[in-house]
């Protein structure tokens, strides 16, 4: 399933308690119900840890959006959040080491 463009990743299954084995879930409205119950966004409680977020703005993986929708999840349970964007930075860069030292400095 291409849905979201990275659910290919991901095999859902339920369990078939009359046949007492786990089957493919393939019925788009579950997936993307699933999908969305293991989003981090979905996931933010007030006592969540600091969080720093680094996103390439090219990352064709995980869209920009997703980090922008955590940070507002984050920012709206009142939790310290920062998001970095990374100009031309895809799903990882060749210099993130660099930009990982924002880390231990933050």
């Amino acid at each position: 399933m291409q849905t979201l463009g990275v659910l290919g990743a991901f095999t859902f299954t339920g369990y078939d308690s009359s046949k007492r084995i786990y089957v493919e879930v393939t019925d788009s409205s579950q997936i993307l119900a699933i999908a969305k119950s293991m989003s981090p966004a979905q996931l933010v409680t007030p006592d969540d840890p600091p969080v720093m977020i680094w996103h390439g703005d090219k990352d064709i993986i995980v869209p920009l959006q997703q980090s922008q929708i955590l940070k507002q999840k984050m920012e709206a349970a009142g939790l310290p959040v920062v998001l970095k964007i990374k100009p031309g930075g895809q799903h990882g860069w060749r210099d993130i080491l660099e930009d990982e030292k924002d880390f231990i400095a933050w």
